[in-house]
């Protein structure tokens, strides 16, 4: 999985709706699971970290339903990337319960308002100015 991150807004757009013109992207693609002998498209996530405006966060939030299940979301360690703005790592935490994994701590959504072609799945979570959008295919 590569490590570095684009951050071409235009580019950014062929993959995800933008529902409002970020000031500023930092996003990454990526193939999710093991390559088979089978011929077929893999499946792939984006990753997002959009900037907004305090106002144009505040919007989307109140456009965006809230995603209730499952009830607690933990993702592997590495799902935390080195170019995720210190505010979004933050939302990742430790939890007693399952040690080996990182707990989003934060009010999740649904991604609809940024769901393009087969990028349906996923999850959106704000904080401060940052929109975190996280989308795969299945």
């Amino acid at each position: 999985m590569p490590t570095s991150y684009q951050t071409d807004i235009v580019e950014l757009s062929k993959f995800i709706q933008l529902p409002a013109q970020p000031i500023e992207a930092r996003w990454q693609t990526a193939e999710k699971g093991t390559r088979t002998g089978g011929i077929g498209p893999t499946d792939y996530e984006v990753m997002a970290v959009l900037e907004y405006d305090t106002a144009t966060v505040q919007l989307l939030r109140d456009q965006m339903l809230e995603q209730t299940s499952p009830t607690e979301l933990y993702v592997t360690k590495d799902f935390v990337k080195p170019w995720f703005p210190h505010d979004v790592q933050q939302m990742f935490v430790t939890d007693s319960l399952y040690p080996e994994y990182l707990k989003l701590d934060g009010t999740r959504y649904q991604p609809s308002m940024f769901a393009k072609g087969s990028l349906l799945n996923g999850y959106v979570v704000t904080v401060g100015k940052q929109v975190f959008v996280y989308l795969h295919t299945l």
